[in-house]
């Protein structure tokens, strides 16, 4: 018995092909899923990769002081009339400090290569210096006075 052909309706062989082609389609789909599945994992560790290589590259001068090298500073503290005290000497932003002796000389060692905050302090006073030192150089703040800031009583 032929098969009719109904007006406006598909043939059996043209639902056949369809079918094939949805076939084909959802095979594309799923493999392009299970690559993004296999993808992700790898992208997660790339990101993880990059952020602590920024962390890295943002700090490595303070924490990381062996990377780039490390210097030595050296200088001497004397208050207002010229006379040497045994002020505090801080590195801000890392854990190096020292303490001037009793002639006001002091020396800072292992300072991270790059540009660096000096504190110099005593008995509440302060002078602030920014200091940029190469690695395996030892460079010398000078003389450097500390002012008293006390009313003069009469």
């Amino acid at each position: 018995m032929p098969v009719k052909k109904i007006e406006g309706l598909p043939s059996a062989s043209e639902i056949a092909e369809e079918v094939k082609k949805e076939d084909t389609q959802l095979e594309d789909q799923t493999q392009k899923k299970s690559a993004r599945k296999k993808l992700k994992p790898v992208l997660i560790v790339l990101a993880v990769i990059a952020v602590i290589l920024l962390a890295v590259a943002f700090t490595k001068d303070h924490i990381f002081p062996t990377i780039n090298g490390t210097a030595v500073i050296t200088g001497n503290v004397t208050d207002e009339t010229g006379a040497p005290i045994p002020a505090d000497v801080y590195l801000v932003s890392t854990k190096l400090s020292t303490t001037a002796d009793s002639a006001g000389n002091f020396t800072l060692s292992n300072v991270p290569s790059g540009k660096n905050e000096l504190l110099i302090s005593y008995k509440g006073q302060g002078v602030d210096l920014y200091v940029d030192v190469s690695t395996g150089q030892s460079y010398s703040v000078g003389s450097v006075q500390i002012r008293s800031t006390q009313i003069p009583t009469q």
